[in-house]
């Protein structure tokens, strides 16, 4: 059902009977899409970088934070593209979508929904980034793999939405923001060192905005407080840490921004459900 590409550890595979969805890592790709398939591309919360579609000399070549590309299906295309951060890619047989409105519509499809479709240039929607962020949650924070029917349900839903944008012009093209700078710098602040407390005040100077003005920027583009996302960075640190390095788990627990090896241990059980030291015996 699903496969982690090994040689370079950049994606991980979802293959359906008629779609594929990954989940991609920061970086640069190359990505081929088959003839008669539509593609969707979801750039996650803080990422950005540069975009080429052979063919496409209208969509640009910078992409911008927390937006999306839809290319309808035509003939096979390359895509190149190298992004800040993660990203979810579908690209699914055109039959499917008829196939999903069919299900949720129980009746024949209107011959508009079967044209019509139009390439959409890193525009912005919530709802797609919110399924895409929570596809990508499953590796990102190391969740356990998610079934079959989880990921068939949310790609339906990505398809879904793309039809959605299909019949309504309410979409608009996602314009650099300053905020889009500072919440990167944020970002990259809070990664630079996890052991630090990363206080809403402290952030917010290094932002040079109000604490106030930067939780609620921060959560329109990360999908979480500053709480919840530091802590997040904490875990994804200790488990790798964890299954890959002979530290102790004290001197990890430090070293992650936890107050002693018990608090690691109180937050791993709470947010995961498991200990230090299972994920290390399991690592074995």
């Amino acid at each position: 059902m699903h496969r982690r590409d090994h040689a370079t550890d950049e994606a991980l595979h979802f293959q359906g009977s008629d779609y594929l969805l990954v989940v991609r890592r920061p970086g640069a790709c190359r990505i081929t899409v088959p003839a008669k398939h539509h593609f969707l591309d979801i750039y996650l919360g803080k990422s950005d970088g540069t975009y080429e579609v052979a063919g496409f000399e209208d969509l640009g070549t910078v992409s911008r934070p927390s937006t999306f590309v839809f290319l309808p299906a035509n003939g096979e295309r390359e895509i190149a593209a190298a992004r800040s951060g993660w990203s979810v890619q579908l690209a699914f047989d055109a039959a499917r979508l008829e196939n999903a409105i069919q299900a949720v519509g129980n009746g024949s499809i209107h011959p508009n929904e079967r044209s019509g479709l139009r390439a959409i240039c890193h525009a912005e929607d919530d709802t797609l980034l919110a399924i895409a962020q929570l596809i990508a949650g499953f590796w990102i924070d190391e969740l356990p793999s998610p079934t079959k029917e989880e990921i068939d349900a949310a790609a339906t839903l990505l398809m879904l939405r793309m039809r959605h944008h299909t019949r309504h012009s309410d979409i608009r093209p996602r314009k650099p923001t300053a905020s889009s700078r500072w919440v990167q710098r944020v970002l990259d602040h809070i990664e630079a060192d996890l052991s630090e407390s990363h206080t809403l005040e402290e952030l917010s100077e290094i932002a040079g905005v109000s604490p106030y003005h930067l939780s609620r920027e921060f959560r329109k583009a990360t999908g979480r407080n500053v709480h919840r996302y530091v802590t997040e960075r904490r875990l994804a640190h200790a488990k790798r840490s964890l299954r890959n390095s002979d530290d102790s788990i004290v001197s990890i627990a430090y070293a992650c921004g936890f107050s002693s090896q018990s608090h690691m241990t109180d937050v791993f059980n709470k947010v995961l459900g498991t200990t230090p030291g299972k994920v290390r015996r399991e690592a074995i």
